[in-house]
């Protein structure tokens, strides 16, 4: 009786690999999800990348106060803003403020995160980097006058 491939009736050698990948349903389901995983994050970093924006309601700041705004992703869950490549703000929203900030110029940029077939997947700095200068305030001027009028003088 002549072997059937991918049958109890066949030896080892004569399994095809099509036959070997089958009897590993959870590993090629693996694959086939990790494939769908890598298209999709591909397809999205490439068009969240053409239409994403990055801005800051006030710069320069004189008074290192400010708030960086981004736009929204559909399906994102979550935003990543990093300041200088730092962690600052992972949530939901899609701004963040900033007070008390010493001078000089800081970098922001955005990331995200979505659920791709049941696995999260987080994409970073997927906006245009933002950079925020903080100027030293000016010295404040302070002006004086008086109506020599009004002065009175003991007697």
């Amino acid at each position: 009786m002549p072997a059937i491939p991918g049958s109890a009736l066949c030896g080892p050698d004569e399994r095809t690999e099509q036959d070997t990948l089958a009897t590993k349903p959870h590993r090629t389901s693996r694959i086939a999800r990790l494939a769908r995983i890598a298209i999709a994050v591909a397809g999205m970093a490439l068009a969240t990348a053409s239409w994403a924006s990055i801005t800051s309601s006030e710069n320069p700041s004189t008074d290192g106060s400010y708030t960086v705004s981004w736009s929204w992703v559909p399906n994102a869950h979550a935003y990543q803003l990093y300041e200088d490549d730092t962690l600052v703000y992972d949530s939901t929203g899609t701004s963040w403020s900033f007070s008390g900030k010493a001078a000089g110029d800081y970098e922001y940029t955005v990331g995200f995160c979505e659920f791709i077939f049941d696995e999260e997947m987080c994409y970073g700095s997927v906006y245009t980097a933002l950079t925020v200068t903080v100027s030293s305030a000016p010295a404040p001027t302070v002006s004086a006058s008086f109506d020599e009028s009004s002065i009175t003088r003991g007697e």
